[in-house]
């Protein structure tokens, strides 16, 4: 098991996206401690927990037990599933950083995958979905036979 701590640089979550993504694509667990422990408010935040969640559809993923501020995260993944996945941030949280732990894997899905996701598209600290739309799926499509964000 890969062992994670989220207090590492800027102690943020991307380091918890990005292990998402890594880990599904590689069938490789991983545990990460101290999510976000240097932010005013550490721990999972709402866009984090739908991420995990989706994920744990996509690629019938176990995890420990997570709600809002949990500091710790187990994370086995499974095998990826093609599909139609619904994902409410449930707040004004970013789906591109959801996009960020999504993306990838979906892209090694032996089918198609349709995300239909609720959020915010433009808050701060964050690529905005029209940066998705206009500068990361134009390279992707080099990868995907299609690839959109309506």
């Amino acid at each position: 098991m890969i062992q994670l701590d989220g207090s590492y640089g800027e102690a943020g979550g991307a380091l918890v996206r990005v292990a998402l993504a890594l880990s599904t694509l590689t069938g490789q667990e991983f545990k990460v401690t101290n999510i976000r422990a240097n932010r005013p408010e550490p721990g999972l935040k709402a866009q984090h927990l739908e991420a995990i969640n989706a994920l744990k559809q996509i690629c019938t993923a176990e995890t420990n037990e997570i709600k809002l501020g949990t500091t710790e995260l187990y994370f086995t993944p499974g095998k990826i599933k093609r599909g139609i996945y619904e994902i409410d941030i449930g707040t004004a949280g970013s789906i591109s950083l959801v996009l960020q732990a999504l993306i990838l894997p979906c892209l090694f899905a032996p089918g198609k995958v349709t995300l239909k996701i609720k959020g915010g598209t433009c808050g701060r600290w964050q690529a905005s979905v029209y940066y998705l739309q206009n500068i990361l799926l134009p390279h992707l499509h080099r990868f995907a036979e299609k690839i959109e964000l309506n």
